[in-house]
């Protein structure tokens, strides 16, 4: 009787350990990229991350005139300054070890001076924005509305 109930005992406890070990395993975090799409303007930089990280990343650009990585940092040199140079696109691509990250970058042509009400265009979208519009909370680039216009950007219904 006592070893039945010791074999229950053991098989049970083997059991629930390998309940719990499958469960800390699937809690690990997957590796991944902060953004896979980019609209950026000429002459600005932006960050791209990788989080999770758990070896080394190698940072590069198939088009070097268009967006260059202008420098990297943090743990396994898990983050990346993109200095967008003139219009075009291109692909940042990160590598950490067999897996490969990659954001589509596509820069347009560097606002000028230029004459005009001043209006908000996002990091992302195709709309121009006033200064308080929500949709320009959280980033936002000061351009002249004819800049914007010319490059394909539409008031907003929300704030014009």
């Amino acid at each position: 009787m006592k070893k039945k109930f010791f074999k229950k005992s053991i098989s049970i406890f083997f059991a629930g350990s390998l309940a719990l070990m499958s469960i800390s395993f699937s809690a690990a975090s997957k590796v991944k990229i902060n953004k896979t799409k980019k609209n950026s303007t000429a002459g600005s930089t932006f960050t791209l991350k990788i989080s999770n990280a758990n070896k080394k990343v190698k940072w590069s650009s198939n088009n070097k005139k268009v967006a260059k990585i202008k420098s990297i940092s943090g743990v396994f040199n898990s983050t990346a300054k993109i200095k967008s140079l003139k219009k075009g696109n291109a692909t940042i691509t990160a590598k950490v070890g067999k897996k490969t990250f990659k954001c589509k970058v596509t820069v347009k042509k560097k606002m000028s001076g230029g004459k005009g009400k001043t209006v908000y265009i996002a990091d992302t979208g195709t709309k121009y924005h006033t200064s308080s519009c929500r949709f320009v909370s959280q980033s936002k680039t000061a351009v002249k509305i004819s800049w914007a216009n010319a490059n394909g950007y539409t008031a907003c219904k929300v704030c014009h």
